[in-house]
C-alpha cells in the first residue's frame, strides 16, 4: 500500500523554513535581513519546542550525548529514536556509545569493509605474505577468531599458543609464514635438548604437538 504524504504539522514546517533560512550557503546570507522579519519571537518559540542544544567538550562527549538521548526515547514501550546524520564518523561513535547501554545500533549506512572481521583478516594475511618478519603480526593472524585452516576453531586456538611458545616467544630472527614451520622443529628440538627447559615444556602433549603441526601444514 503507498502511505498519503501530509503537509507537516505546523511547528514543524516552522522549524524546516527556520533550519533552511539558518543554513543558507555563505554566498546567499545577506538575505538574512530580509528573511528574518518573517519569523515572529513567537514562530521561533514555536519551531524550537523541545529541540535542545548541546555544546560537547570533544567528540566522545558529543557522542556520549547523542547515546544518552537515544537510550532514554526508547526505554518509552512503543517508541522508536534515529540518528540522522552525514558524520560517519560521529554515527560510528554513537554506536559504540550505545553498546555499552546494552543498545544494538541498527546503522543504516552499513560498516566500511575495512573494519569488518574478514577484512582484518585478509590484512594480517597480507602483512604476513608481503612483509614477513614481524612476529606480532604473524602471531595476530595465528589468533584470529576467523582462521580456520580445516580445523576447528579450538583446536586453531591452543596451536597457536603453542606455536607461540615455542617458535615466537624470546627468540631472535625474522620469523616468516613460510618458514614458520621449519623454526617451530628447530626450536622444538632444541628445547627437548635443553637442560634448562621453560617451565611449560613438560605440559607440552602429543595431541597438542600434532594440533601445531596440523596448523603449520
Amino acid at each position: 500500500d503507498v502511505e498519503d504524504v501530509i503537509a507537516a504539522p505546523p511547528p514543524l514546517a516552522l522549524r524546516a523554513a527556520l533550519v533552511g533560512e539558518a543554513l543558507r550557503p555563505a554566498e546567499t546570507t545577506e538575505y538574512w535581513t530580509e528573511t528574518r522579519p518573517r519569523f515572529t519571537s513567537g514562530d521561533v518559540e514555536q519551531a524550537l519546542a523541545g529541540v535542545t542544544l548541546v555544546e560537547a567538550a570533544n567528540e566522545r562527549d558529543e557522542a556520549a550525548a547523542i547515546a544518552i538521548a537515544l537510550k532514554l526515547a526508547v526505554e518509552a514501550p512503543g517508541k522508536r529514536a534515529a540518528l540522522v546524520t552525514g558524520d560517519r564518523a560521529l554515527a560510528r561513535r554513537v554506536s559504540a556509545e550505545l553498546l555499552r547501554f546494552g543498545v544494538v545500533a541498527d546503522d543504516s549506512g552499513g560498516a566500511p569493509l575495512i573494519n569488518i572481521p574478514a577484512a582484518s583478516l585478509l590484512r594480517l594475511a597480507l602483512s604476513a605474505a608481503f612483509r614477513p618478519g614481524d612476529p606480532v603480526s604473524l602471531l595476530s593472524l595465528l589468533k584470529h577468531p576467523l582462521l580456520g585452516l580445516g580445523l576447528e576453531r579450538q583446536a586453531v586456538r591452543k596451536a597457536a599458543e603453542l606455536v607461540e611458545l615455542v617458535a615466537l616467544r624470546g627468540g631472535t630472527g625474522r620469523p616468516d609464514v613460510a618458514s614458520l614451520g621449519a623454526l617451530f622443529e628447530t626450536r622444538l628440538a632444541e628445547l627437548s635438548g635443553d637442560t634448562r627447559q621453560p617451565f611449560w615444556f613438560s605440559r607440552l602433549t602429543v595431541r597438542g604437538i600434532e594440533q601445531a603441526h596440523g596448523m603449520l601444514g
